[in-house]
């Protein structure tokens, strides 16, 4: 089986990736080319689970069900009409980056299949999440349906994800399988952390991997108040975040705090 790394995403590249399918195209009716897959979506789970569907040219949720309320604490119509993105705020922050990772590296390697083969790759996803209980759970999320146009884009694609905390305890870090059938191929993609590198630094410029996200968006010129749509927390606590990293890195500005994070190899 083989084994490849791959470099953590942020929250900025996540959505600038996803604007390559967001443009004009025709849409067909998804509630019929899905129809069975919903039907029979039970059968994908892995224990209790739920689903959603994103359309990729509207950047938007058109479908969604299962145990929504009891394993994200949000109901069905505030999953629908969300952004695609909606359900990474569900996720522990630590665990983000790597499922960002790993989603766009499912679709880059589904982009160097044909169209019709597509469908016979399978990823599984398995990540950490924080249900409304409080309790965190390991999760197993798979995508075993798409749509695609007559140019190859990726319109709509289906998710699942199943709770499989009965049976995955431990607190490893996500990774990411990969099942080619056709090809006979299997891989594994495990994330390569630049933050290990920090840990023998001293234990004040040590940073979360939410600070360095802050930072990473911070260097693209975005706003306290961008960030915060983006991450889904508020503004004063991306105020907080920036008040740490202050601190932590002995900057007096905003732009002290990315010369010293360049500077350190943080971003």
């Amino acid at each position: 089986m083989a084994h490849e790394k791959i470099g953590l995403a942020d929250a900025g590249s996540f959505a600038s990736y996803w604007l390559q399918y967001q443009q004009p195209v025709s849409l067909p009716d998804y509630k019929t080319i899905f129809a069975e897959q919903v039907r029979n979506i039970h059968n994908y789970a892995l224990g209790m689970f739920y689903w959603n569907l994103g359309c990729l040219p509207l950047g938007k949720i058109v479908g969604a069900g299962g145990a929504l309320k009891e394993l994200t604490g949000h109901a069905e119509d505030e999953w629908l009409g969300a952004p695609p993105h909606f359900s990474l705020q569900h996720f522990l922050p630590d665990d983000v980056p790597y499922v960002m990772a790993y989603v766009m590296k499912f679709d880059q390697y589904l982009q160097q299949l044909k169209v019709e083969d597509r469908n016979n790759a399978r990823a599984s996803i398995y990540a950490r999440i924080k249900t409304p209980d409080e309790n965190i759970r390991w999760f197993c999320i798979q995508y075993p349906a798409s749509y695609y146009d007559e140019e190859g884009r990726l319109v709509y694609i289906l998710a699942v994800c199943s709770d499989i905390s009965h049976i995955k305890k431990d607190n490893n870090p996500p990774f990411m399988s990969l099942l080619d059938s056709p090809l006979g191929e299997q891989k594994i993609f495990l994330c390569h952390n630049p933050g290990e590198e920090l840990k023998a630094q001293p234990a004040t410029t040590r940073l979360t991997s939410r600070e360095r996200e802050i930072i990473t968006l911070l260097a693209k010129g975005m706003s306290s108040k961008q960030i915060s749509n983006l991450l889904f927390i508020s503004k004063s606590t991306v105020d907080n975040h920036r008040q740490n990293l202050l601190k932590k890195l002995g900057a007096s500005s905003t732009a002290g705090i990315i010369h010293l994070a360049l500077e350190k190899g943080i971003v």
